[in-house]
């Protein structure tokens, strides 16, 4: 099963990272050092949304799929860097947590889906979010730019999970 991007939600994202970089550049240059310090930090966080929003549109553009579900596993484009976790390394999908709009994937082994080198600007981002959080990020899957709801989407994880797991290691 292939879930696609919402390439409308993409673009509005798109537009408002560049009006927050507009405003931002804008009371960088108007006002005084100490607020100057904390829009340079604010535009380098609007800078990596927008780095993530346009690479996830390329992909949309591209045909790509957001979200690929099939016998082997989950193969996962709502992050930045892609990903594919079996269905024998999930537990289970979860909701709920801080990223309200957002699935969790739980896994047998997360250590495994840390960013632990840094090779480009993704795995970058990927590494600095690590430092703040116990949970991967390469886990999450972003519902906001799904042409599915969240709710339906969790429904079917489940269900593909259930799925997997009642026919065994044997596949």
């Amino acid at each position: 099963m292939i879930i696609k991007f919402k390439t409308r939600e993409i673009m509005i994202s798109i537009i408002l990272c560049l009006s927050g970089l507009a405003f931002s550049v804008f009371v960088l240059l108007t006002t005084y050092l100490s607020v100057r310090l904390i829009f340079i930090l604010w535009i380098v966080v609007i800078g990596l949304i927008l780095l993530e929003r346009v690479a996830q549109l390329r992909n949309s553009r591209k045909g790509i799929a957001a979200l690929k579900l099939d016998e082997y596993g989950v193969t996962n484009h709502t992050v930045l860097k892609e990903i594919f976790i079996p269905w024998d390394e999930i537990n289970d999908f979860q909701a709920g947590f801080y990223r309200t709009r957002s699935i969790f994937i739980d896994v047998k082994t997360p250590v495994k889906y840390r960013t632990t080198k840094i090779e480009d600007y993704r795995s970058l981002i990927g590494y600095l979010h690590n430092l703040t959080t116990t949970k991967p990020d390469l886990l999450w899957i972003d519902t906001d730019l799904l042409d599915i709801k969240k709710e339906d989407l969790l429904s079917l994880l489940k269900m593909k999970l259930r799925e997997q797991k009642s026919k065994g290691p044997d596949n």
